[in-house]
């Protein structure tokens, strides 16, 4: 799943319908300094602020947490600047990391991938950011 090109959508998750109004939810990936694009809207990774999540290989003391920051434009306006935080638990709050809001359409910060295994630093290139889209 990881390494597709940003903006592909990954898997329909579901659709429905809420006055006279089709809504379809499903999941997309950004690659690191990549970005993605719905309608006039898009969301560009970019930067890895920190990442000090807890190696699956590893014990540790503190979980820890990944932090990355992101930028949403509409058409060629800049909206703002989002500092996102993943959990090495897995729980993200969704309010935190809220990339828009509006009557049509939601995006959601979801997950950051990969995980990582060892101590070993992950190459920057490797890390992907999921989105929710609905």
């Amino acid at each position: 799943m990881r390494g597709i090109l940003a903006g592909l959508i990954l898997l329909f998750c579901s659709q429905g319908f809420a006055q006279d109004k089709q809504y379809i939810s499903y999941l997309a990936e950004i690659n690191y300094t990549d970005s993605f694009t719905i309608g006039d809207l898009r969301v560009e990774f970019v930067e890895l602020i920190t990442d000090s999540r807890c190696p699956k290989l590893v014990t540790c003391i503190w979980a820890g947490e990944a932090k990355v920051r992101v930028a949403i434009y509409q058409g060629k306006t800049f909206l703002e600047s989002k500092e996102l935080v993943f959990p090495a638990l897995g729980s993200v709050d969704l309010k935190t990391n809220s990339l828009f809001n509006s009557d049509d359409i939601r995006i959601t910060a979801v997950a950051l991938y990969p995980y990582p295994l060892r101590p070993d630093k992950i190459p920057f290139d490797q890390y992907s950011l999921e989105i929710k889209v609905n």
